[in-house]
């Protein structure tokens, strides 16, 4: 729904859900995850239109996750806070995977849930993922922040006004580093950076794209956090050990 619905401006709270063909209100038992697109054949039970593959295919994937940070943190406030998080980047994929846009609105929901893991972490400790810093939020913000504005700047002069990332790009680090702290949030970031290297790399041999082709940064980062929020501790205790 907030997939389809925050490009196009529209409600996500006080609106039902509506096929997109025929505007028929859809019934609770047409919304249910996964099933519904199953026992509906893939159509509107209403006009027979097709229901695009990208709903059930992101409700699996979610549901996934979802399992995956249960077997990493279980049933505490951790999985709560990873899990939104988690939601709010799949999100994320998709709208910049599609449209090439993050908006506003994804960061200041993610700003604000932020903040609420914050304040939690402040009176309650840090916990699992977090350090023992109590600022840890408020320091990974004005850290990768300045990262990526400098980067943001660097990519606008070099490629004179047609810069290497977006303001989308940066501004939703922002809440990526509340939820994370510094140490998990540079991880994701250096894992974005990695996995669209490879990508890029990959489709340049394949002559799928020239180096003047623009490709979304957004689903990258998403994989990157994601990586970062069930794995991050494990590789930055590994490294520790090493070094």
């Amino acid at each position: 729904m907030c997939i389809y619905r925050i490009p196009l401006k529209q409600s996500i709270a006080v609106s039902r859900s509506k096929c997109t063909a025929c505007n028929n209100i859809l019934k609770p038992w047409d919304l249910i995850p996964v099933l519904s697109y199953i026992f509906l054949k893939g159509k509107c039970r209403y006009c027979g239109e097709k229901i695009s593959i990208k709903y059930p295919i992101v409700e699996l994937v979610t549901a996934i996750q979802f399992i995956v940070i249960y077997q990493i943190y279980g049933i505490s406030f951790e999985f709560v806070a990873i899990a939104f998080l988690t939601s709010l980047m799949n999100v994320v994929f998709v709208i910049d995977l599609v449209h090439l846009i993050i908006p506003n609105k994804i960061v200041l929901v993610g700003i604000i849930g932020g903040v609420l893991v914050q304040i939690y972490h402040f009176i309650y400790g840090y916990k699992v993922y977090f350090s023992e810093f109590k600022y840890n939020g408020i320091l990974a913000v004005g850290i990768i922040t300045f990262i990526m504005i400098l980067i943001f700047v660097i990519g606008y002069l070099i490629y004179k006004g047609d810069g290497a990332l977006g303001m989308g790009d940066v501004k939703i680090f922002i809440p990526i580093a509340l939820f994370l702290g510094w140490e998990l949030t540079l991880l994701a970031f250096w894992f974005a950076i990695v996995i669209i290297g490879i990508f890029s790399l990959l489709l340049l041999v394949l002559k799928k794209v020239n180096r003047k082709s623009t490709i979304p940064f957004g689903p990258f980062i998403a994989i990157g956090v994601f990586i970062s929020s069930i794995l991050g501790q494990a590789i930055i205790n590994i490294f520790i050990k090493k070094y």
